[in-house]
């Protein structure tokens, strides 16, 4: 299968590697390394033909999965003097985070009225409270279509998908036990209201337009293949 064969991943490994080093080698030579925020982020889970080690054990990949082997990535931040070092940090954090904290860490602000959804971790990254997020949310479609292959919102201990699957990731992190939300009591069924209406708030998040837009470009991209297999 080309470069997503299993062989050739401490190869891509070691070149990653290499380009990071070089790259705060080169903020090292311009003086820039103390004035420097770096993030490293993974932008998904490792193929599932891969198993890498985590936390002393192994640890199959989950690409394009909704638990956390497929969701839960990397992400590290390196800033001498400012962010303290060997410190781990474990509140919620989605991708629509990193513009706010970027201005932050820039001593800017978001224009009044902005419509983001974000929230800035610069305090976390600092080694302060900040204001962890309660809930994330997410939508993935592995095709760019309109349809969500999967779609949820979670906390740190528990999950729901907007078709009503509902875990507690403290017990079954790798979601094979579904819990009823009708059967659920106390901090488990709050936890439960408080992730539905996280799914209620981006209930209508796609404009419709875009819907169309997608279910359009799908139909003419489906009617050129068929265009092409005709004599």
């Amino acid at each position: 299968r080309g470069n997503q064969s299993p062989s050739n991943f401490p190869a891509m490994v070691a070149y990653l590697d290499r380009m990071v080093g070089e790259f705060m080698a080169r903020l090292d030579s311009l003086g820039l390394r103390e004035n420097t925020l770096v993030l490293f982020l993974g932008d998904n889970g490792t193929g599932v033909d891969i198993t890498s080690r985590f936390k002393g054990e192994d640890y199959p990949g989950g690409k394009g999965r909704s638990h956390a082997r497929g969701t839960h990535v990397p992400l590290i931040a390196s800033w001498p003097g400012r962010v303290p070092a060997g410190t781990v940090n474990g509140d919620l954090i989605g991708s629509t985070d990193f513009l706010p904290t970027l201005l932050d860490a820039a001593g800017a602000r978001l224009p009044d009225g902005y419509p983001g959804d974000g929230v800035s971790f610069f305090p976390q990254l600092l080694g302060q409270k900040g204001r962890p997020r309660e809930a994330l949310y997410a939508w993935y479609a592995s095709d760019g279509g309109p349809e969500a292959k999967w779609e949820f919102a979670m906390s740190t201990r528990h999950k729901l998908y907007r078709d009503g699957r509902f875990f507690d990731l403290g017990a079954d992190p790798w979601e094979q036990k579904p819990l009823k939300v009708e059967g659920l009591t106390g901090e488990t069924a709050t936890a439960a209201r408080t992730l539905r209406a996280e799914l209620d708030r981006y209930a209508d998040a796609r404009p419709p337009e875009l819907r169309q837009e997608r279910v359009t470009a799908k139909q003419a991209k489906r009617a050129e293949k068929e265009k092409r297999k005709k004599p």
